[in-house]
């Protein structure tokens, strides 16, 4: 049995706020790492004593803020594409609602007519077909929209769910 989602697919996905950013960035293990390479640094420098030492201990700081301000970006970016894979995994959610709803109205006047002797065996089996591959689209969209949501989420607490990642590269 199909696990069941509650998937709240009408709800609007808000624009990424100024908190959320900030959350996020407070919560990157790169970002902690790189501001303790920069303190570590600065601290050297203040006690080193000898000019090349100075020189070499400056080139790495700007390194490290360069490095900082680039994974500020590639993090504001991952979570703006995060967003966006989420609003495309809704909508797929919902034009495959739309697809089960139509494929389970075409199989009810379907299998009234064939119950009255209206339509044939093979168009009638047709129709179960069709409105099963449409209930197992809905479903799979179900699961990427969940996935998408998670990984959408998770990411702003500093951990990317991979588990889905790995479960498709695996089939």
């Amino acid at each position: 049995k199909p696990l069941d989602l509650q998937v709240a697919t009408t709800a609007y996905i808000p624009a990424i706020t100024d908190s959320q950013i900030k959350d996020t960035l407070d919560n990157s293990l790169s970002l902690k790492q790189l501001d303790d390479k920069m303190t570590y640094t600065k601290k050297d420098l203040k006690k080193a004593t000898d000019s090349t030492e100075k020189s070499t201990l400056k080139n790495d700081l700007k390194g490290y803020e360069l490095q900082y301000d680039n994974q500020v970006t590639s993090i504001k970016n991952t979570l703006t594409a995060y967003r966006s894979s989420l609003i495309d995994k809704q909508n797929a959610y919902l034009s495959a609602q739309n697809s089960y709803n139509i494929a389970l109205q075409n199989f009810n006047i379907a299998k009234l007519k064939h119950d009255l002797g209206l339509l044939s065996d093979m168009s009638f089996n047709n129709e179960q077909i069709t409105l099963k591959q449409a209930e197992n689209s809905l479903e799979s969209a179900k699961y990427a929209y969940y996935f998408a949501k998670a990984n959408y989420e998770f990411y702003q607490k500093g951990t990317v769910l991979t588990v889905y990642n790995t479960v498709n590269t695996m089939n």
